[in-house]
């Protein structure tokens, strides 16, 4: 699974069922069973097809829904993809109001949900380690829109990111 299960305190605290004595390690706190929910949930979306509204801070809109993805603070220097939190669209601005695609969730971990046709982008020249997360690709011409987990340098500084990549010409016909 590609998800730690830890995320920043203060953001724990906003959920009803946060434990307050759960033990933390510096700014990080295992994730509440709300979320640990979206979480098992999201997962289950992988290989599946959405109609993608756009990415924005590191949340994006498949269908109806917004997943926002979070980061786990290892510590200063490290994170992790922590978690995501899934919340109805309508509680949310900035997104395109009609699909700009169909995607697929792929996970890195699950080749199962990769098309036949289709192999992972290479890694960033300037990254020695692997990337471990999800894609969200193109259902027709598997353009990659967003990249979204953990990125490392090397064996010693995992990174959080999340990727958008906005096509920047019409796909050909």
């Amino acid at each position: 699974m590609s998800f730690s299960g830890n995320i920043e305190k203060s953001i724990a605290k906003k959920f009803h069922d946060h434990d307050e004595d759960e033990f933390a390690f510096g700014d990080s706190v295992s994730v509440p069973p709300s979320i640990q929910r979206d979480i098992d949930e999201f997962c289950r979306l992988v290989g599946c097809e959405f109609d993608f509204h756009g990415e924005q801070n590191y949340c994006v809109r498949l269908n109806n829904l917004v997943y926002e993805f979070l980061a786990d603070p290892d510590d200063g220097y490290r994170s992790h993809l922590g978690a995501v939190i899934c919340t109805p669209a309508s509680s949310h601005t900035g997104f395109f109001p009609n699909p700009i695609a169909k995607v697929i969730l792929i996970s890195t971990d699950d080749e199962s949900s990769w098309p036949d046709e289709w192999v992972p982008p290479e890694s960033q020249d300037n990254y020695e380690g692997p990337f471990h997360g999800y894609f969200l690709i193109d259902s027709d011409d598997y353009h990659v829109w967003c990249q979204i987990g953990t990125e490392y340098m090397d064996a010693y500084y995992p990174c959080f990111v999340s990727r958008y990549n906005p096509r920047l010409t019409t796909p050909p016909a």
